[in-house]
């Protein structure tokens, strides 16, 4: 495991990958909601308002953009970082969910993550800029890293 505010160069990650293959099972518990719309992956705004609130610390803006552009500078697919840029210079606040995307970025970036979950982010976040890059949309995918990343 990692801190994404620690590595300065993606290929890190891709050593601590290869040398943790062995060790670490691939996490299979991620969510969204206890609710589920598996006949519409798409819609994510389905589940606007079902999510339960989640308490993040407050961050300064400086500190939030810090972070979030480090990890900017490890993503390979450029999708993802076209939405790491839009969620750079927006305001996050999503008020169907109640919940501010930089700040759950920020935490994500703060935290213990294993590879497998960097390329998870990694994909929901090209998965957001390419399906919508709505403030909900944003909101609902990076929860699932989270999650996932709270229960290590």
């Amino acid at each position: 495991m990692f801190k994404i505010c620690d590595v300065k160069d993606r290929s890190e990650i891709d050593r601590i990958y290869q040398e943790s293959l062995s060790s670490f099972p691939v996490c299979s518990t991620l969510r969204l909601s206890d609710t589920t719309n598996s006949g519409n992956f798409r819609d994510v705004h389905y589940y606007d308002g079902k999510s339960a609130s989640i308490e993040l610390p407050e961050y300064t803006l400086e500190f939030q953009r810090e972070n979030i552009s480090n990890l900017r500078n490890l993503l390979r697919n450029m999708t993802s970082v076209r939405m790491i840029d839009i969620i750079n210079g927006r305001n996050n606040f999503d008020p169907a969910n109640h919940l501010d995307s930089s700040a759950l970025l920020t935490w994500i970036c703060t935290h213990d993550i294993t590879p497998e979950l960097f390329y998870l982010l990694e994909e929901q976040l090209s998965d957001n800029g390419a399906l919508g890059t709505c403030l909900q949309g944003s909101s609902h995918r990076i929860r699932q890293i989270y999650y996932a990343q709270k229960d290590l």
